[in-house]
């Protein structure tokens, strides 16, 4: 570790780089010498100096930016989602829409949702709902 701090400061450059995972990694730690999260964050980071290539990549600020907004926008669209279900399983439960329709709708109230069209989040249910209904009654 001393050693990368080293060359970092030898290196005089104006990039900034961030140090991210390449995906998310989880690491059970069963040591007799870890007795704290600071002695399993040691043990993780030298588990982690022999392998750092295959689990962690450098990106730039730019990258690093864009990665950070695609994983808001994920988290907003999940977030969007989850609540849209719970409002078609609680307010529009004389449907009776099983677990597929459900998840159907409110990707489709996100989409809708997306367009920018002026709708509130609910009737963006509302709508992708009379959507489904005229599918419904067209295949009849």
């Amino acid at each position: 570790m001393i050693e990368i701090q080293q060359l970092l400061k030898e290196r005089k450059t104006n990039m900034k780089y961030y140090i991210i995972p390449k995906e998310e990694i989880a690491m059970e730690i069963e040591d007799a010498n870890v007795k704290n999260n600071i002695d399993a964050m040691m043990h993780f980071a030298n588990y982690m100096s022999l392998d750092m290539d295959e689990y962690f990549k450098a990106v730039t600020e730019e990258e690093y930016d864009k990665i950070k907004k695609e994983r808001d926008f994920d988290a907003v669209h999940s977030q969007f989602v989850n609540w849209a279900k719970d409002v078609i399983e609680e307010d529009f439960d004389d449907y009776e829409f099983d677990e597929e329709t459900i998840s159907e709708l409110a990707e489709d109230a996100w989409y809708i949702n997306c367009d920018g069209e002026g709708y509130t989040e609910y009737e963006c249910i509302e709508a992708a709902i009379e959507e489904y209904e005229k599918m419904q009654e067209e295949d009849e």
